[in-house]
């Protein structure tokens, strides 16, 4: 019978959740190792600490839950930017239209001073195609800000969509 309390007592020392750990003084510095790193070593016991399984399934939950709450914080950070991104790409189309719009009045005002001749024939075609530059380089640059639009509004609605 005593054999069997040995082997008993010995399986529990190794599986328990303690183990050694040597403190060491080596140069004047301290170290610590798993092995004895000097005949004066100390040893530590450490402790581990083996959760419950109730324990570990509460953690579990409580990451999962974090997770979630995280991923939902990601996705309004997200929609906050992206509206702000539309907002700005809106501001900058009627930007670029009042800045056409001016353009073109002043165009036109010019036109107005073209003498009734020749000269003032070429001088005001030469406007006119001026104005229809004017109107080509804004048109693309308010087609350019609302294809992005268009690209964010749909990333806009994939995310909404996600949540």
């Amino acid at each position: 019978m005593k054999p069997l309390i040995t082997v008993t007592l010995a399986v529990c020392a190794f599986s328990s959740p303690a183990h050694a750990v040597f403190k060491c003084e080596v140069d004047g510095k301290i170290t610590f190792s798993q092995t004895r790193c000097a005949p004066t070593a100390e040893t530590i016991q450490v402790k581990t600490h083996i959760p419950s399984a109730e324990s570990a399934e509460h953690a579990a939950s409580r990451a999962d839950a974090i997770k979630a709450e995280l991923d939902k914080t990601q996705a309004q950070r997200e929609l906050r930017r992206i509206r702000t991104q539309i907002r700005a790409l809106e501001a900058d189309v009627a930007r670029y239209q009042k800045r056409q719009d001016n353009e073109i009045a002043a165009l036109r005002e010019k036109k107005l001073h073209a003498n009734n001749n020749l000269a003032g024939a070429t001088w005001e075609q030469s406007i006119s195609q001026e104005m229809q530059a004017v109107v080509q380089n804004y048109t693309s640059k308010i087609n350019t800000a609302r294809d992005q639009i268009k690209h964010l509004q749909k990333r806009l609605d994939e995310v909404q969509a996600s949540n």
